[in-house]
């Protein structure tokens, strides 16, 4: 064997693939459909065209506060308005539609969806442009497909996504994930700290089903809230389980959002959900699931406690959590 041979097949045995599974043309198109979104100017994401039309999905976070202008821009295309015209705050996803004027493409570069998210273990591209380096590719490997939910500041709610072993560094934000034929598999979001500003190298990506709804929605959806963080209990610190009674299980209201419905109904950082409608709520995302079912401005029945109180049972009109339109 060949020191060239040896060194490739080294390489497929490191990241397990095959030099068939990926077809050379997959990230050229992902390069030649991909695009940066500037905001008022500035580079503040990444995103991707879905379709013949020019509209481009990205993640709602990069496009959500007010602004003046937004534009997209790519070696391809070269640099052009844009307007929103849909965002879904629960999986953190926008749709964009490119101005081109009279100039618009004859044979407009898009990428096309695949029909599932692959197995965990397999591996995954991400395109997008990284702490301001262009068109980089990042590999990485499904680590869970069942849907888990992350608290967004930017978005003042949870967002539903699922998981990818990859490092996805700040500017990635909207690029596409993609599977080892060129396929969109899902949209790149966020990414879980080990601390505070330390990726722990797990992505945080919206489903192929939320990416095939926002292409055809109009406007911007509103998701119901409580208004406060979710934290499972067993995840704080032994001295605060060791105030409440022996035995609780819960998900902690931590943080809470000043004004939002959770502080209204007057709980605070302490408090810790037992029950929703006398359903044990042991997980973030089972809670989670079942105040997404709901829609705003509905009521929930929770069951409550706090260190030196008993449980007891509040009622929480939910909030409800949408874009807000620029000056």
């Amino acid at each position: 064997m060949t020191r060239s041979l040896a060194a490739l097949a080294g390489f497929l045995f490191l990241t397990g693939a095959s030099a068939e599974e990926q077809p050379p043309d997959a990230v050229p198109r992902a390069r030649a459909a991909s695009v940066e979104i500037l905001v008022d100017g500035r580079l503040d994401g990444s995103g991707w065209i879905a379709d013949a039309k020019g509209s481009v999905v990205t993640a709602a976070h990069v496009v959500w506060n007010p602004h003046r202008k937004l534009e997209v821009v790519s070696p391809t295309l070269g640099r052009h308005p844009a307007k929103v015209v849909a965002t879904h705050p629960g999986h953190d996803l926008a749709r964009l539609v490119i101005d081109f004027g009279e100039a618009i493409p004859e044979k407009l570069p898009f990428l096309e969806l695949a029909k599932e998210i692959p197995a965990e273990g397999e591996a995954v591209l991400l395109f997008g442009s990284a702490v301001f380096r262009h068109g980089l590719t990042v590999r990485g490997s499904v680590a869970r497909r069942e849907l888990g939910y992350e608290y967004f500041d930017t978005l003042g709610c949870y967002g539903g996504f699922y998981f990818v072993a990859a490092p996805s560094p700040p500017g990635t934000s909207g690029g596409c994930w993609l599977d080892l034929q060129g396929r969109v598999v899902g949209n790149q979001s966020g990414f879980i700290n080990s601390q505070p500003g330390v990726g722990a190298g797990i992505a945080l990506v919206a489903p192929l089903a939320a990416i095939t709804r926002i292409l055809t929605q109009k406007g911007d959806q509103s998701v119901a809230t409580l208004g406060c963080g979710l934290e499972e209990l067993w995840s704080q610190h032994p001295d605060f389980i060791r105030r409440l009674p022996e035995g609780t299980s819960g998900v902690v209201t931590v943080p809470v959002r000043k004004g939002g419905p959770v502080e209204r109904a007057g709980l605070h950082s302490e408090h810790v959900i037992v029950s929703l409608f006398g359903k044990p709520a042991l997980y973030r995302s089972e809670l989670m699931k079942e105040i997404r079912s709901r829609k705003p401005g509905e009521t929930v029945t929770l069951q409550v406690v706090a260190p030196g109180e008993e449980v007891r049972e509040v009622e929480i009109v939910l909030g409800s959590v949408s874009r807000k339109k620029p000056d």
